[in-house]
């Protein structure tokens, strides 16, 4: 009868230990599974990352030649400024010589 019963308790710890054997397997095969996504999700934030520095080149040079252009249009408007400050200058003398040449003060 003991050694009936030590059979069935050895029966009992084979079970058990298949058992663990399987649980074991399965944690593994989890694991190698969750390893996988996280492998997964560095590379998709890996791409994220670099298309954030491929973005922040893109605005940069978007910004330089923002930059040019107003450089461009400041160069443009002071240039413009000066014309209008000539003509401004240019028509101012001709009035002084006409207010001179009506007073008669040069002959």
């Amino acid at each position: 009868a003991q050694l009936g019963q030590a059979n069935k308790n050895t029966a009992q710890m084979e079970a058990a230990y298949d058992r663990g054997v399987v649980d074991a397997a399965e944690a593994k095969t989890l694991t190698d599974a969750q390893l996988g996504q996280a492998n997964k999700n560095t590379a998709n934030m890996e791409a994220a990352y670099d298309q954030g520095v491929l973005d922040a080149a893109e605005a940069k040079t978007i910004t330089d030649a923002q930059l040019s252009q107003a450089n461009r249009n400041t160069a443009n408007m002071k240039a413009a400024y000066d014309r209008a400050k000539m003509d401004a200058d240019t028509a101012n003398s001709m009035l002084y010589k006409e207010q001179e040449l009506r007073l008669g003060l040069k002959g």
